[in-house]
């Protein structure tokens, strides 16, 4: 299976909280129901045989962390604790003190975020996925990682499919005009 299409459509948007960051600005966090697909149903257990498949055919060493769930995104896991469904990563990036680590020099961390970054004609580079680094290897600098010269496992939450834990150049968003960055949260003072 090539393409992975739950297809839990429409959308049925449930509420939408207000994600406060520390400066007080508001980011829109949506919730939608998750009510399509009865749980423990064949229906469900071949949607999620084929996400586990889907998963495997990037890293045949993923692990899986959570079940399909339209609950929350990449950026939901990443920057807002699983509670909704975000689209103005970049927004929280910038806002809440994130340091970009420079490629070739600073040391990745368990906790760090990686982005992924899209090319696009019209609008450049767009960060399309997140993930929080889970497991690296010692002393690797993003150039390493990215080169593929050391190991960094990856938890994140691939759309409407599952979350997984996976090499960080092992999934859906590591293709071809896509670049990867690594951040770190740094706050000295509330």
């Amino acid at each position: 299976m090539d393409n992975m299409d739950i297809s839990w459509n429409p959308f049925v948007l449930s509420h939408v909280i207000d994600l406060v960051l520390h400066n007080q600005v508001k980011v829109p966090l949506y919730a939608f129901a998750d009510t399509r697909v009865p749980a423990n149903s064949p229906q469900w257990q071949q949607l999620v045989n084929a996400d586990e498949s889907h998963a495997r055919s990037f890293d045949p060493n993923m692990h899986r962390r959570h079940l399909p769930t339209v609950c929350y995104n990449c950026h939901g896991l990443s920057l807002a604790s699983r509670r909704g469904w975000l689209n103005f990563a970049d927004l929280v990036l910038n806002q809440e003190n994130y340091k970009e680590l420079a490629r070739d020099t600073e040391e990745i961390l368990p906790g760090d975020l990686v982005g992924y970054y899209e090319h696009s004609e019209i609008e450049g580079m767009s960060l399309s996925h997140t993930g929080v680094v889970t497991k690296v290897d010692t002393g690797s600098t993003t150039k390493d990682v990215y080169n593929g010269l050391k190991s960094c496992r990856v938890n994140s939450k691939w759309g409407m499919n599952g979350e997984f834990i996976h090499e960080v150049i092992k999934s859906p968003y590591c293709s071809a005009g896509y670049d990867i960055k690594f951040y770190r949260f740094i706050r000295t003072h509330y």
